[in-house]
């Protein structure tokens, strides 16, 4: 993604910043924010469209059902920070991104659609009831909950593609699931883990096309 020209933002506090409302959807478009402190800040409801955030830190923000579409995310912290029923994007990208103690949650959550997370760690997460399609993860880390989580396949990808536009496995490359907690996941035929560890918990073939790692 080429970087937009709009509005700049360098080292600032926006703490406490309404950006959203429970009310009305606001449009946030063509902004680049650097050295951002942003505590107890709402983007309730926000759209973002090519937003770039560069080494900002997000505490105890909330993210409740915002919507994005081309923005970048780089060396940024979210912190006890609330995503509920969030897409975290289409052709968004996080680059080298920590997320701590956050809660990536809701029936309409979702990682989004054609979004790249390199190098992102998601530690202390609560990561619950979502299906991850056409999302690719480069060398991340969970050490984390995942809770009624799918990771989509061939079959998922196939039927979701229309003619004008195709979707692809869950793909996870170099990713480390070692220290994490799957409670109700499915990892479907087809889904992508290349390089990839897992938990060492109990799991079963489930259905000829699935590997299920229930609640223990």
């Amino acid at each position: 993604m080429e970087e937009q020209t709009g509005t700049v933002y360098n080292y600032l506090d926006f703490s406490e910043t309404e950006y959203g409302s429970a009310d009305y959807r606001n449009d946030i478009k063509n902004k680049k924010f650097q050295f951002i402190s942003f505590n107890k800040s709402s983007f309730q409801n926000c759209n973002l469209t090519n937003v770039i955030f560069k080494d900002c830190h997000f505490t105890r923000c909330d993210f409740t059902e915002i919507r994005q579409w081309n923005c970048v995310y780089e060396n940024c912290k979210f912190f006890d920070t609330k995503f509920y029923n969030s897409a975290m994007g289409v052709q968004v990208k996080y680059s080298n991104c920590q997320f701590v103690k956050s809660k990536l949650t809701g029936k309409y959550f979702t990682f989004g659609q054609n979004t790249e997370f390199n190098k992102c760690t998601f530690e202390k997460c609560d990561i619950k009831s979502t299906w991850i399609l056409s999302i690719i993860f480069k060398e991340c880390a969970f050490s984390s909950r995942l809770t009624n989580v799918r990771f989509s396949g061939e079959k998922e990808a196939k039927v979701s593609s229309t003619s004008g536009h195709s979707e692809f496995p869950a793909t996870f490359i170099n990713c480390d699931f070692s220290n994490s907690i799957f409670e109700d996941l499915e990892i479907m035929d087809g889904a992508i883990l290349t390089d990839s560890l897992l938990p060492n918990q109990h799991s079963k073939r489930f259905n000829n096309d699935r590997i299920y790692f229930p609640k223990e």
